[in-house]
């Protein structure tokens, strides 16, 4: 595989230039593309383990990561989309730190078709819920559940809004389905996807723009797209589903579920 592992451990900026200088043999100054691409082609059968630290150091761990991050190490590259997503985000709501542990493509897979980029996203002060020894995956997916998150979405290509929110709807009103809720429980969840639905603009997502899903811990998903606040609803089951969409066995996207999940596991390493 020639995407790489990139686990960010309570290391100094110092010691993450030797780990990339150990594991790719370029220059301590900024490498060339060509130079960059030589070094993962002589290690195509080593998964290199990569460490570095941002300006807090932070134990998280990020898949997809490509030979333009050896220029760049703010930014974690897609291994399917080749898009791009930021290491860390700031929540606009609580101001809080989040920091990256796992992203991957949103396909439609008969079609061969990609349609975008998404990552996941913990609050730092929520990582140390992940940091405990054998933690199984359903534990993972509830500490998720249970922390301040975000996702970022990276439309492939240019994309009709109204096309993600009806993937989106359609994937919640599935797991509505198989929901185990009271009658008035269901009704609320009802009305719920209906005020997420109605939030989306009628415009185009182009690529390179960004749409950001915050949760916070009181179960408020906030919508955000240009700095503009689409929507800021109250509801658990959207807080938490939008999030199993991708943890869950029954995903929506396989590359997602396994780099978000690899990234929860290492964690606890």
């Amino acid at each position: 595989d020639d995407c790489n592992l990139a686990i960010m451990l309570r290391v100094s900026r110092s010691r993450c230039v030797k780990l990339y200088q150990a594991a790719f043999a370029l220059p301590r100054r900024a490498a060339s593309t060509t130079a960059c691409q030589q070094a993962l082609v002589g290690r195509r059968q080593n998964l290199a383990a990569i460490a570095f630290a941002g300006s807090v150091a932070t134990t998280a761990a990020v898949l997809g990561m490509q030979y333009s991050q050896c220029i760049d190490e703010s930014t974690v590259t897609d291994p399917l989309s080749k898009l791009q997503h930021p290491v860390e985000l700031t929540s606009p709501t609580t101001h809080a730190n989040h920091q990256i542990i796992g992203c991957g493509t949103r396909a439609v897979t008969f079609l061969n078709y990609y349609v975008y980029s998404v990552a996941l996203y913990i609050a730092k002060q929520d990582l140390s819920l992940f940091q405990q020894s054998n933690l199984s995956d359903h534990v993972l997916r509830d500490n998720v559940v249970a922390s301040e998150r975000s996702l970022r979405i990276a439309p492939y290509r240019k994309a009709a809004f109204s096309h993600l929110r009806d993937g989106f709807a359609r994937a919640l009103e599935s797991r509505l389905r198989h929901a185990d809720l009271s009658e008035t429980e269901t009704d609320h969840v009802v009305d719920a996807i209906s005020q997420f639905k109605a939030a989306f603009p009628r415009d185009n997502l182009e690529l390179g723009d960004e749409l950001f899903f915050f949760m916070d811990k009181n179960k408020t998903v906030t919508m955000i797209f240009k700095d503009r606040v689409l929507l800021s609803l109250q509801s658990a089951f959207i807080a938490d589903n939008l999030c199993l969409n991708y943890l869950d066995e029954d995903t929506v996207s396989q590359s997602a579920h396994d780099s978000m999940l690899l990234g929860l596991r290492s964690l606890s390493n």
